[in-house]
C-alpha cells in the first residue's frame, strides 16, 4: 500500500491552526482529514456523494480523526452529525477525542437515551447524535424516521460509520450447512445510506472485511455500479473474488489511488513476539487421551442410537445431530487445551510481573452459560459453592442430553413414491421416544459426570492471583472467586458484574492498582490498554494470546489494545499454544483469515504483524500437495475414493 500514491491534494480543512501547531493532531491524522474532505466534495456517477474509508490499524487514532473531519464541517456551517459505533458506552471515548480538539461534552447526544415511542423528535437544533449499532437495528423504522425528521432529506453532513466491520454481513454468511440471514445491523445501515443520498458517509475500521463478500456496506466508494466495471455489487464479488487473493489485494490499493481508502499503522519495528508452549504433563496427557475415549464412546453411542431410532434414514435429522457434535467437539477441545496451557501461562506470568511488566491476556470463551448453570443446579440441590462444578465438561454433557438421538423415526413413501422417514408422535402430537435410546443417553451422562476435567482459564487466573490483583473486562454478569473471610479462611463468592465494573478495572490497570487485565471480545473493540504516557502505569505489557479465536477481525482488534499511540513502550505479544498436534487446527484458521484480512483492508497479507508466519496456515497449496501425497503413499487394502478439492480425487482407507 505505501507503494500506492493517493491523489493530489486539493481540498483544505477548515480547522484552527492551533491544534496542528499543538500536536493534538498530528500529521498522519490530518492526512486522513483532508481526504475525506476531498472525497466528500464529489459526487459517483449515479448522483450520491462519494463516500471515504479510514482503514488505519487499531491505535493510530481514527476517533480523533473522526472528531477532527466532524470538526472541519461544524466550521463550515454543517453543525449536525452522526456517530455510530460498537456500543452506546464507547460514546465516552467519542467524547474525549472531541474534547481534545476543543469541542464540548455538551455537544454530544445520546442516541439510545431517545426512545421513539416517548420522543416524536431530536430536540436538539445541532448536536453529533452518538448510538451504537443495537440502537440503529433495533426499532430500525421508527429510529430511521427520527433521523429523517432531524437531518431532512438534503442532509449534506457527517455519518461516521466507526467500527464499521460490524455492518458487514450484507450477503449472509455461507456455511456447510447452508446461508444464514445477512445481519440486521448491516440492514439497518444500508437503510440509513439510502435515506441520505447527499451525506457525507465516513466509513472507519481496522478491520473493515476479512472476505470479499463482506464488502457489500461500502455502498459510497464507488466500487460496482454506474460508471464502474461492475454492474453491481454481486458482480463485484463474483469476479474480485475469483482472483483471490491477489485480486483483493488490487482491490485496496485502488480504493487509496482512487482517493478513497486510506490504511496506515504505527509502527512495529519495537514489538516483540515470541511462543510460549505448553507441554502437556503425563497427568494431562491421561486426561486427555480419557476425555477422547469418552468423545468416541459417545460418536459411537450417537450412530448406534441413530440406527435404533429410525433417524439414520432422515437426512436432516442425522445431519443436525452430527451438526451439534461436531461443533461441540470443537469448542470443548478449544476450552480444553487452553485450560491445560494454564499451568506455564500462570508461571510466565509470575516472572513478567516480577521483572516489571504488567500482563495483558486475550481470550474469546468465558464459559458464561455452562458456570450459570452450574450455579443455577447447585443452588437447586442446595449445594455449597465450595462444590461448585465450573469445569467445561458441562458443555458435553449438555450436548449430549439435547442432542442425543432418543426420538422415534418411521418410514413412508410419499405421493412421488419415495422412500422417507418422519417422527413418530403419539395421539397428542408429542414425539415418542426410543427406551432403548434414552438408557443409552442416560447411562452414558452417568459416565461423563465421571470424567475428571481442569477448571476453565478465568477461574485458575482468578483462583491463583486474587481479585484485588486482576482487571476483567468480559461480556461476563458474574463470576465466582475466592474471597478472605474475617477468620482468615477464604471462600467462594458469587460477584455480579457491570459496566461499571469494567470501566473500574479498565482505570485500575491503567492506574497500576491492579497489574493483570483479560478481556475477551466485549472488550477488544475501543478500548485501549496500553503503557499510555498519560496512564500512571507506564509498565511494558506482555500480550498474551490465549486464544485466537476464529474470527479474524477480533483477533487483530484485540492485539490493538496493547499497541497503540502514544505509548511508552512496544509490547510483547506472546501466542500461548500446547504440543497437542490438533490445536495446530485452531492455529490454521486464524492464520488463513488474516491473510484475507490483511489482503482486504492492507493490500497486503500481513495483518497480523509478526505473530502469524506462512507456517501457521497449513490451508495452502503446499500442505495441500503434501495432503495428497500423503494419500497416495498409503497403502490400503481397500481404498475407497474420495473427492478433495475441485477436480483431485484420491484413494484413501
Amino acid at each position: 500500500m505505501a507503494a500506492v500514491e493517493p491523489p493530489d491534494v486539493t481540498y483544505t480543512p477548515n480547522l484552527p491552526q492551533s491544534l496542528i501547531t499543538s500536536g493534538a493532531l498530528s500529521d498522519a491524522q490530518l492526512e486522513n482529514i483532508i481526504y475525506a474532505g476531498q472525497a466528500h466534495e464529489k459526487k459517483l456517477a449515479d448522483g450520491r456523494r462519494r463516500g471515504y474509508f479510514i482503514g488505519d490499524g487499531t491505535g493510530v487514532g481514527k476517533g480523533r480523526q473522526i472528531s477532527g473531519i466532524i470538526l472541519d464541517n461544524f466550521r463550515n456551517g454543517r453543525e449536525k452529525a452522526v456517530w455510530f459505533s460498537v456500543n452506546k458506552d464507547l460514546i465516552n471515548d467519542a467524547v474525549r477525542d472531541w474534547t481534545a480538539l476543543g469541542g464540548s461534552k455538551e455537544d454530544f447526544i445520546d442516541f439510545s437515551k431517545i426512545n421513539p415511542k416517548k420522543h416524536r423528535r431530536i430536540q436538539r437544533e445541532k448536536g453529533i447524535l452518538f448510538g451504537g449499532y443495537p440502537a440503529l437495528r433495533e426499532q430500525k423504522e421508527a429510529r430511521l424516521k427520527l433521523l429523517q425528521d432531524w437531518l431532512g432529506e438534503d442532509f449534506d453532513g457527517i455519518i461516521a460509520f466507526d467500527e464499521a466491520h460490524k455492518m458487514s454481513n450484507t450477503e449472509g454468511k455461507k456455511g456447510k450447512r447452508g446461508k444464514a440471514k445477512p445481519s440486521e445491523t448491516a440492514l439497518a445501515a444500508i437503510e440509513v445510506q439510502k435515506a441520505f443520498p447527499n451525506a457525507r458517509v465516513l466509513y472507519v475500521s481496522a478491520t473493515g472485511a476479512s472476505d470479499i463478500t463482506e464488502y457489500g456496506y461500502l455502498q459510497r466508494l464507488g466500487l460496482w455500479g454506474k460508471g464502474t466495471a461492475f454492474n453491481d455489487f454481486n458482480d463485484f464479488m463474483t469476479k474480485v473474488g475469483s482472483g483471490g487473493l491477489a485480486a483483493m489485494e488490487l482491490a485496496a490499493r485502488d480504493m487509496k489511488a482512487m482517493g478513497s481508502y486510506m490504511a496506515r499503522s504505527i509502527s512495529y519495528d519495537d514489538v516483540k513476539y515470541d511462543t510460549l508452549q505448553h507441554d502437556l504433563t503425563p497427568m494431562q496427557t491421561e486426561i486427555y487421551n480419557t476425555m477422547s475415549k469418552a468423545w468416541q464412546t459417545v460418536l459411537q453411542n450417537i450412530n448406534s442410537a441413530l440406527e435404533i431410532t429410525g433417524q439414520n434414514l432422515n437426512g436432516k435429522a442425522r445431519g443436525n445431530v452430527m451438526s451439534n457434535f461436531y461443533g461441540m467437539q470443537q469448542r470443548f477441545y478449544d476450552q480444553i487445551i487452553t485450560s491445560m496451557s494454564m499451568p506455564t501461562v500462570l508461571e510466565d506470568i509470575r516472572k513478567e510481573l516480577d521483572n516489571g511488566r504488567s500482563v495483558v491476556i486475550q481470550l474469546t470463551k468465558t464459559n458464561q452459560a455452562s458456570m450459570d448453570r452450574s450455579i443455577a443446579k447447585n443452588a437447586e440441590a442446595g449445594g455449597d459453592l465450595e462444590n461448585l462444578d465450573l469445569t467445561p465438561s458441562d458443555a458435553l454433557i449438555q450436548m449430549v442430553e439435547k442432542s442425543f438421538p432418543v426420538a422415534l423415526y418411521e418410514e413412508y413413501t410419499d405421493e412421488d413414491g419415495k422412500q422417507k422417514s418422519r417422527p413418530v408422535t403419539d395421539g397428542e402430537g408429542n414425539a415418542v421416544l426410543d427406551k432403548r435410546a434414552v438408557k443409552m443417553r442416560d447411562n452414558l451422562i452417568e459416565n461423563l459426570k465421571m470424567m475428571k476435567v481442569p477448571d476453565g482459564p478465568l477461574e485458575m487466573l482468578f483462583d491463583t492471583f486474587g481479585e484485588e490483583n486482576v482487571a476483567e473486562v468480559t461480556g461476563r454478569t458474574r463470576r465466582v472467586v475466592y474471597r478472605l473471610q474475617d477468620d482468615g479462611s477464604r471462600k467462594r463468592t458469587i460477584v455480579r458484574l457491570n459496566e461499571k465494573n469494567k470501566v473500574a478495572d479498565t482505570n485500575a490497570f491503567q492506574d497500576g492498582k491492579k497489574r493483570i487485565l483479560v478481556f475477551s471480545e466485549a472488550g477488544g473493540t475501543g478500548r485501549s490498554y496500553h503503557a499510555d504516557l498519560t496512564a500512571k502505569n507506564q509498565q511494558q505489557r506482555v500480550h498474551y494470546l490465549l486464544q485466537p479465536g476464529w474470527n479474524a477481525s477480533a483477533a487483530v482488534q484485540g492485539f490493538g489494545r496493547t499497541h497503540r499511540s502514544n505509548q511508552a513502550s512496544a509490547p510483547i505479544f506472546r501466542l500461548v499454544t500446547t504440543n497437542v498436534m490438533g490445536q495446530k487446527r485452531f492455529t490454521s484458521t486464524i492464520a488463513r483469515r488474516l491473510d484475507q484480512l490483511g489482503a482486504l483492508t492492507k493490500g497486503q497479507r500481513q495483518a497480523s504483524g509478526g505473530i502469524f508466519s506462512e507456517k501457521d496456515n497449513l490451508e495452502n497449496p503446499i500442505a495441500e500437495e503434501a495432503l495428497s501425497r500423503y494419500y497416495r503413499q498409503v497403502e490400503c487394502p481397500r481404498p475407497l475414493c474420495i473427492r478433495h478439492g475441485r477436480q483431485r480425487y484420491y484413494r484413501i482407507c
